[in-house]
């Protein structure tokens, strides 16, 4: 297992939040993970990550962070809520399944703002709604490197 120097951020510790964290800590990666749910946050803790007070920590704290939410709204309204916390430079990873023009709108805003927003879910695979995103894509590929090995991997029991 290697061990990766910077702090993962996580937003949303339902089933697919929580099977990416554990996927993550599996790998070597340090999460800080956030979910309205205290029986998440606790599981998360667990499950070797840290449990964060809320959103806001987690966007302060980390450089990266996966959002996984129930759906757009949420999403808008996560980002809404702590968008004075989000500093530029930061990434965020959204794998919510949500409507396509509402998460344009969000990494519209959050490209306004210097951060650099990734879609990425199981119906529209991996988009940025930000340019040059390439070299940020690359930048995450020991994270969605790790996530996708062990996902692989499960999937084929």
């Amino acid at each position: 297992m290697t061990s990766h120097s910077k702090q993962i951020g996580l937003i949303g510790l339902g089933l697919l939040g929580a099977a990416i964290g554990r996927r993550l800590v599996g790998e070597g990666f340090s999460i800080l993970g956030f979910d309205l749910d205290p029986e998440r946050r606790q599981e998360l803790i667990g499950n070797r990550g840290q449990a964060a007070a809320n959103a806001a920590e987690v966007f302060r704290e980390c450089e990266v962070v996966i959002l996984s939410l129930p759906d757009s709204r949420v999403v808008s309204n996560v980002i809404e809520t702590c968008e004075c916390d989000l500093q530029t430079g930061r990434i965020v990873l959204d794998t919510t399944t949500g409507d396509p023009d509402e998460m344009v709108e969000i990494g519209i805003r959050l490209k306004e703002g210097g951060v650099d927003y990734i879609e990425s879910n199981s119906r529209a695979g991996v988009s940025t709604v930000t340019s040059p995103a390439s070299t940020v894509v690359r930048s995450l590929s020991p994270l969605t490197n790790a996530a996708a090995s062990v996902s692989t991997a499960s999937a084929s029991r």
